[in-house]
């Protein structure tokens, strides 16, 4: 893969740094790819950007990396200790050669911290650090929602102002189209990515990019973790992983690994209840409220919100719950250390219709309903091998995302 034709732009106080993508597989074709964001002055080396968002790619792709634009020496130095860890994690990957000019050490002016913020548990955790001081949070459309979808920004900035405002904390918003473009399981080059590339082997890459487009605003980058130390295995975010993507002008931390969901949802609602209130976690997008409440997700967030005292109907979950339907969606083999916590939360008499729900989660099921996870399972996994197209279509069509 080719990146050249670097270009930094700035318009009304936004900045755009762009640059031509050109894949081994379609020499024929370029893409334009892009970051906008609130900031005066360029990266000090735009080269860790685009490092930072198409290594992984690379790698699973079986293409070797070729950046038209200076690199960190810190960042350029630990090219091999990420591709040793990724390869370590995911045999079918393989390792890019990088060319790209190596730029001098630039030590950033900016003494702030920023975090990256998406208003769920993770990043509002996070906040409650009293010695992290971050001054910035930061908000990237085309994360989760593809970058078209100016309506789903609304609804998310709507929430994530609200809890910044309780936080006192200062929101940037950073635009991109690289998951279009970069994500293994939808890109149009190349041989896709069985499963969820995005989560699964890009998070940090892709964050990261994020977090050198800021080298000029702050000097440190916060990822919120995803997978507490109790539960930890190979993930696109991880301890191991993170803070290796730092460069000469931004270090980049892993924070909250030592706490399992449930402990952060306890110390959010101890520190700060009105920003819980707002907690947006649903996978789903519903295009007009912040969470649908009723995927498995949402069922797991509400009740440990109910149980540290957070009243319905609130601005994260106003319709009544259904828990009935819970076991039906629950995912018992990923979650079932949550679940169990949860049951053992509600104790006997709280919450009587989720404990009933999860008592049926934890039970070993019926044959018949064995007998449809195994199927459905097996047809995922059919799908993901043979039809990776479709199966991805599928997906977005359910969860309305990409």
């Amino acid at each position: 893969m080719r990146i050249e034709n670097v270009r930094f732009q700035t318009k009304n106080g936004r900045a755009e740094l762009s640059a031509s993508v050109r894949p081994d597989h379609l020499r024929a074709e370029k893409s334009r790819v892009w970051f906008r964001f609130p900031a005066a002055a360029s990266p000090h080396h735009p080269g860790d950007v685009f490092l930072c968002a198409f290594l992984v790619s690379c790698m699973q792709a079986g293409e070797d990396l070729d950046v038209a634009s200076p690199v960190s020496p810190r960042l350029h130095g630990a090219v091999t200790r990420i591709q040793d860890i990724l390869l370590g994690w995911y045999p079918g990957f393989r390792r890019s050669r990088l060319t790209a000019p190596v730029g001098k050490e630039a030590v950033s002016t900016a003494m702030r911290t920023a975090a990256c913020f998406s208003g769920g548990v993770d990043s509002l955790y996070t906040q409650m650090d009293p010695n992290l001081k971050t001054d910035r949070l930061v908000l990237v459309h085309g994360f989760e929602n593809p970058v078209e979808r100016i309506d789903l920004l609304q609804t998310t900035l709507q929430a994530v102002e609200s809890q910044a405002r309780m936080l006192k904390r200062q929101i940037m918003v950073v635009e991109t189209n690289l998951r279009s473009l970069a994500d293994r399981s939808f890109s149009r080059w190349g041989t896709r990515f069985p499963g969820n590339f995005f989560g699964t082997c890009w998070l940090s890459g892709f964050l990261a990019a994020i977090a050198h487009c800021l080298q000029a605003e702050c000097n440190r980058f916060v990822i919120p973790a995803s997978l507490s130390l109790a539960a930890l295995n190979p993930y696109g975010s991880h301890p191991h992983l993170d803070a290796l993507w730092s460069s000469d002008a931004v270090r980049i931390i892993h924070h909250g690994a030592e706490a399992g969901r449930i402990e952060k949802i306890r110390r959010i609602t101890r520190n700060a209840p009105r920003a819980a209130e707002w907690l947006q976690v649903c996978e789903s997008n519903p295009p007009d409220r912040i969470n649908c409440g009723d995927c498995d997700k949402c069922l797991r967030t509400r009740l440990a919100l109910r149980l540290a005292g957070i009243k319905e109907p609130n601005h994260a979950f106003s319709a009544p719950p259904h828990w009935a339907r819970w076991p039906l969606v629950a995912d018992r083999g990923r979650w079932g250390r949550e679940y169990d916590e949860l049951l053992r939360w509600c104790g006997p008499d709280r919450e009587p219709a989720a404990a009933s729900a999860l008592e049926t989660i934890l039970s070993p099921p019926p044959w018949w309903r064995d007998l449809h996870r195994r199927a459905r399972n097996l047809a995922k996994n059919v799908a993901w091998r043979y039809f990776p197209g479709l199966a991805g279509r599928l997906r977005n069509k359910r969860r309305r995302e990409w």
